[in-house]
Formats: C-alpha cells, sequence, structure tokens
C-alpha cells in the first residue's frame, strides 16, 4: 500500500510541476536594440574600419528610451549615453550634450548624439540578409562630429567584419 502512496504523491507532484505556457516578453525597444556593425567617419575624413556597437533597453524599460554604447571605435572616440526615443518613427538623440559613462575609461567627457535613426530592411549584407541600417551623428564638445553608419549584425560568418 506504501508504493501506491509514493506513485500517486510522485504523479501528483509531477501534475502540479509541469510546464506553464507563459513566453517571456521583449523590451519595451526590442526592434531598436541589438549590436550594429558601423563605421565612423569624422568631420571631413575617412571612414573608419567596421567596428560593433550596442544599442539596448534601460533599467526602466520605457520606449522612450535606450542606451547606445560604442567602446572599440577605431578612431577612440568611446562613449555609452542614454538618449530619448521616439520609438514608432525609430528615431532616437539627446537633447543636448550630456555625460558620457565610459569618460573615466578614455572616452570624452561629454558627447551629443542627433540624427539618429534605425530603417527597417534596408541594408543587404554580404550573406544576403536583408537587415536594419542605422545612422546617428556624435558630436564632441571641441567642435569634432563622427558620422556614424551600419547596420544590425546577423551572427553570419560571412557577415563579421
Amino acid at each position: 500500500m506504501k508504493i501506491y502512496t509514493y506513485l500517486l504523491l510522485a504523479l501528483l507532484t509531477f501534475a502540479f510541476t509541469s510546464c506553464d505556457d507563459t513566453e517571456a516578453g521583449g523590451t519595451s525597444v526590442e526592434e531598436m536594440a541589438g549590436d550594429w556593425w558601423v563605421t565612423s567617419t569624422p568631420n571631413g575624413g575617412a571612414a573608419s574600419p567596421y567596428f560593433l556597437i550596442n544599442t539596448y533597453n534601460t533599467a526602466a524599460n520605457l520606449s522612450t528610451e535606450m542606451w547606445v554604447e560604442s567602446n572599440n571605435d577605431p578612431n577612440g572616440v568611446i562613449f555609452k549615453v542614454k538618449v530619448v526615443v521616439d520609438y514608432d518613427n525609430r528615431l532616437f538623440m539627446t537633447s543636448d550634450f550630456v555625460d558620457n559613462l565610459f569618460a573615466s575609461e578614455g572616452g570624452p567627457a561629454k558627447v551629443k548624439i542627433s540624427d539618429g535613426k534605425i530603417t527597417e530592411n534596408a541594408f543587404t549584407t554580404p550573406s544576403q540578409s536583408v537587415v536594419d541600417k542605422i545612422s546617428f551623428k556624435v558630436s564632441l564638445e571641441d567642435g569634432t562630429t563622427y558620422t556614424i553608419d551600419g547596420h544590425y549584425r546577423t551572427g553570419f560568418t560571412e557577415d563579421e567584419h
């Protein structure tokens, strides 16, 4: 009789601990978030080789703000700033010069992001994947402005720069 009690308890345990159908949700800026292969062109200069930047949601997970982070620009302009987002139109910017969280790591003290835009399905990669395009300007307080242009990272070997 004990064996039947144990089997019944085991069966009930499995029944009450089965998986539910809850799906994990995305972030408030998920269509604008990701890794991006970009180039950096200073005003009047030549474009850098490709490097990675990241865009992602803030801890508040609002659709009106996100982080933009660049920590390996060949031109040496590293930054991490919170930008204002117009999610419906895929636009982003800072209202003025803002503190750069990477200033202590050699980045400029303040930067301004302007003309930020993500255009859906506007770039074809070497693997023939159609992905989103990103573009924006990064201005420094010394008057230098860098134009950042690039595309969403696919992860395919032939698209890695």
